[in-house]
């Protein structure tokens, strides 16, 4: 029996969680001939919508001796993955579909995530604007940002300000409470 030591691969392609054929091949102990073969013949009776989950790519990978070549492969979506993976048979490819599907789920959740905290500070942001003016309420995002953990960098990064309005913005919200303590409030 087997024994796959590899932890499936899922990464952010674009905004969405994709698996790429290389992993795939590596992990279930496959060709990437044969892997590539298979999608071919995946693809071959697709329709066009079916066929976006499969996005062609070429990768340079190392020979040996500093040498690289060119070879294809492809990103898939979970769709495409969960397609392909249907075909493999065995316990270890049981056990295989099930990491994956839990590798994809979790994913999912961390972009679901993502989109939640992004939402929800657009909508903060434009109540500040809103009440207080779009100036203001870019300081007043900024110091929320800063209060939730993020640093003066981070802060002018993601508000897209230069660190040195953060700073003021932040002494003048805080000067008058923190006389002496700063350096600390602005790390």
């Amino acid at each position: 029996m087997k024994q796959f030591s590899l932890l499936p691969v899922v990464s952010e392609v674009h905004g969405q969680a994709m698996a790429l054929s290389v992993d795939v091949a590596a992990y279930f102990g496959k060709n990437h001939r044969d892997v590539l073969r298979v999608i071919d013949r995946i693809l071959e009776r697709c329709t066009p919508d079916q066929a976006r989950n499969f996005a062609q790519l070429i990768l340079t990978v190392s020979v040996g001796k500093g040498a690289s070549k060119p070879i294809r492969a492809y990103h898939m979506t979970r769709d495409g993955f969960s397609f392909l993976v249907m075909g493999f048979t065995g316990p270890q490819a049981d056990q295989w579909k099930w990491s994956y599907i839990a590798a994809f789920n979790a994913m999912a959740r961390e972009l679901a995530e993502r989109r939640a905290v992004d939402a929800l500070a657009a909508e903060r942001l434009e109540a500040l604007i809103r009440v207080n003016g779009p100036r203001a309420a870019l300081a007043d995002q900024a110091i929320l940002l800063h209060e939730e953990g993020l640093n003066k960098a981070q802060v002018a990064a993601l508000m897209g300000l230069s660190s040195l309005y953060v700073v003021y913005r932040l002494f003048r919200r805080y000067a008058a409470a923190l006389r002496g303590k700063r350096r600390e409030i602005l790390v």
